[in-house]
């Protein structure tokens, strides 16, 4: 299985999609604030895996 080149063109669509976006939501951030979200994430990820019935 190989990627076409019209599928490698719309991978990089999306990237460029998705670091304008991220960059958006996170950009302005400041330091503190990123570690703050990092750090709750962190807990979801945590509680997302651990919970029953979820995998």
């Amino acid at each position: 299985m190989s990627v076409t080149a019209a599928g490698a063109s719309e991978v990089q669509r999306f990237m460029a999609i998705e670091t304008e976006l991220a960059h958006h939501l996170f950009g302005e951030l400041a330091a503190n604030e990123v570690e703050q979200l990092q750090a709750l994430a962190l807990q979801l990820l945590q509680r997302a895996t651990t919970s029953p019935g979820i995998t």
